[in-house]
């Protein structure tokens, strides 16, 4: 009888836990639905001790560091990135978020570590030689990294992230007018496109030309008027200009903004 009391308390511990596990789990699910990623990324985590076997555990890891990314917990995320691969083994699609981590983390090497095994596995993967160049481009190899995007741009001539990290490579050599005239391409081709018109700004800060960068800041804030960073951007210049009372609306406005977000 004693033994049977025992086994039939353990089974109905374990089904408790596992029903724990589950409710956590959900929870967290919903969390991230609602976009609420800290409070998913504590359910994972409260979760985690209640895991019962590796497929749990997988899943568990995946949510947790996609949910403490979102948060901005990158090296927590890192964490689970690592336990996820190391219970499921090659995952493309892990090892390509940890790389992005993993720049974030400001650890070029090691995100091309990741990307050189996605492509050994698909040569063809294009998304992973542009995570790879943008990594080469971090540590300073500007001519690595333009072989890189060079070569996407053979295999996908229509590629804008290519073609843009080339023109920023060129800039980075302070080839400013082969960059520009780059950029000014891609303009033509995307003119609704608010990143290029900033990419642009950012080669005529560097040349001291910042009535030209205002123009190209002002397109971009056209295009997308809700964007805080662009009035921040502004502002700079505004002042660069010796425009101080503008600057100062720029950065209220960018302030009111970011404060929106927040809410």
């Amino acid at each position: 009888m004693r033994l049977i009391a025992t086994t039939l308390l353990a089974l109905v511990t374990a089904l408790a836990t596992a029903q724990e596990y589950e409710t956590l789990f959900a929870k967290g699910v919903e969390y991230i639905k609602e976009q609420n990623f800290e409070s998913a990324a504590e359910s994972f985590e409260e979760a985690l001790p209640l895991a019962d076997g590796e497929n749990e555990k997988f899943a568990l890891h995946v949510n947790l560091a996609y949910s403490r990314m979102m948060s901005g917990y990158t090296y927590k995320a890192l964490e689970s990135y690592s336990e996820a691969i190391r219970l499921h083994g090659y995952d493309r699609n892990l090892l390509f978020q940890r790389a992005a981590a993993y720049m974030q983390a400001a650890r070029p090497d090691d995100a091309i570590e990741d990307c050189n095994t996605i492509i050994n596995n698909n040569p063809e993967d294009t998304e992973a030689m542009l995570m790879r160049a943008e990594a080469h481009m971090a540590k300073g190899e500007n001519g690595k990294a333009q072989k890189e995007f060079i070569e996407v741009m053979n295999r996908e001539p229509g590629n804008l992230n290519a073609r843009l990290g080339l023109a920023m490579t060129y800039k980075n050599e302070k080839l400013y007018e082969k960059a520009s005239l780059l950029i000014g391409l891609l303009i033509e081709e995307f003119p609704g496109n608010a990143a290029l018109y900033i990419a642009r700004s950012d080669i005529e800060r560097e040349e001291g030309l910042f009535e030209l960068a205002l123009i190209d800041i002002d397109k971009a804030i056209e295009i997308d008027p809700d964007n805080a960073e662009y009035y921040t951007l502004q502002a700079i210049l505004l002042e660069n200009c010796g425009k101080k009372s503008a600057a100062a609306k720029s950065r209220n406005k960018a302030e009111l903004l970011k404060s929106r977000s927040i809410r």
